[in-house]
């Protein structure tokens, strides 16, 4: 056989992203995260026909309330796309402008629906670490890619809202307390390609004089990519908002009863009070997506796991949830 076509399946076989998947799910699974899959969900195509689309990989870690026994207090998910470059290939980000004030949050919380609560503030270091960026391109060495990093990136953000519907329902559909945990969740694409971003307050003449790529750009191991939600995404973030409201129509009640507890136990954190902080928290999940370089992406999973089993620390619970038998439903009341 010759080297051209050894070579041939190779590239056909790094290409098609399942060494890849492979590589990232083993890792994950070493690191104690349970890895389920791909994760599948319906929404509309561009010629808005409702089609099935999939995220590579779905992974969970359990916080327990006691070690060694399976009393969990909170869940993390991790949604992963995964992107394989070729040698070669770098990928190239623009940062936000100095002055732009932005709402740091990727680590996203779900606690709105439970009798517990920690405080999320401690997640908001982790959002330090990185760059956040406005948009970013594939470079190539003949030309760029500039859809790319969009669909990925895109992806995670439609699976994100359904994964957050999702979690929202499990919450309000729990029957028993136990079953009460307060959800995490994080979007991440890794990549095999090099990351940089540009630098600050450079001119174009800086671009037009640049001998190579470090003139004008840094080389980093992780961004946090903040692109605007397009009008498509937030339609369909509408569309999941009311089926959520229309499977579970104790939603409001179930915020009502919480906030009323919350309010009179002095709790001084962020709670929903109506539809429109719902509709918020679906698209806070979509908006930060972290993008990751595959040679990086094991220590960065481990600080996220660190610093959201640190917040078991600020833990406290407000009411209980309670089922009553003769009615077949499941009540909150304060502890």
């Amino acid at each position: 056989m010759s080297m051209s076509k050894n070579k041939k399946w190779k590239n056909a076989l790094l290409g098609s992203g399942l060494p890849l998947e492979y590589l990232v799910a083993n890792k994950l699974e070493k690191l104690d995260i349970y890895v389920t899959g791909e994760y599948s969900f319906w929404r509309p195509n561009e010629n808005r026909v409702n089609t099935e689309f999939s995220v590579d990989l779905l992974a969970s870690r359990f916080f327990e309330q006691t070690e060694g026994k399976e009393d969990f207090w909170g869940e993390l998910r991790f949604l992963v796309e995964c992107k394989y470059n070729y040698p070669g290939v770098k990928w190239v980000f623009s940062p936000f402008p100095q002055e732009h004030e932005l709402i740091i949050g990727f680590i996203n919380t779900f606690q709105d629906y439970t009798v517990t609560r920690i405080n999320r503030e401690l997640l908001n270091s982790f959002d330090g670490i990185f760059n956040y960026c406005l948009k970013g391109i594939e470079l190539h060495e003949d030309g760029v890619n500039p859809q790319s990093i969009i669909r990925g990136i895109n992806q995670l953000r439609y699976g994100s809202v359904q994964l957050s519907k999702n979690f929202i329902a499990d919450q309000v559909g729990s029957w028993h307390d136990s079953e009460l945990l307060i959800a995490f969740l994080c979007p991440i694409l890794i990549t095999t390609a090099p990351l940089y971003v540009l630098k600050q307050d450079l001119l174009l003449e800086d671009f037009h004089s640049a001998d190579n790529m470090e003139d004008v750009t840094r080389n980093v191991e992780a961004v946090l990519v903040n692109p605007d939600i397009g009008v498509e995404l937030k339609k369909y973030i509408k569309a999941v908002e009311l089926e959520l409201r229309n499977s579970w129509p104790e939603l409001d009640e179930r915020l009502k009863n919480l906030s009323d507890i919350l309010r009179n136990s002095n709790y001084d954190g962020y709670y929903m009070t109506d539809s429109f902080l719902l509709e918020n928290a679906l698209r806070r999940s979509s908006e930060r997506i972290l993008v990751v370089n595959y040679d990086a992406f094991e220590k960065i999973i481990q600080n996220i796991v660190h610093l959201v089993s640190s917040t078991k620390s600020t833990l406290r619970r407000y009411a209980t949830l309670e089922y009553h038998k003769e009615t077949h439903k499941a009540f909150i009341k304060p502890t």
